[in-house]
């Protein structure tokens, strides 16, 4: 049986803070299509899976005046 935490923080802080103190053990969640894939072929084993869905700041797409079109790491295709 696959067993892991499973983190959602909702600010980029607090992941950065998870993945410091946490450490390289763990896998980053970010749609999930490929980490899924792995999980159920037990491939990988992590001790926690870190989920940057629920991070606003990471799923905004925005135009910055002076700068250009800001676009989160997390915006989907759609």
């Amino acid at each position: 049986m696959l067993k892991f935490d499973f983190l959602a923080p909702t600010t980029v802080d607090d992941a950065i803070q998870v993945l410091h103190d946490r450490g390289p053990t763990g896998k980053v969640l970010a749609g999930g299509t490929d980490l899924l894939l792995q999980l159920k072929a037990h491939l990988v084993h992590p001790d926690y899976v870190l989920d940057l869905g629920k991070i606003d700041e990471l799923t905004r797409m925005e135009h910055v005046p002076g700068e250009g079109l800001w676009i989160g790491s997390m915006v989907r295709l759609r």
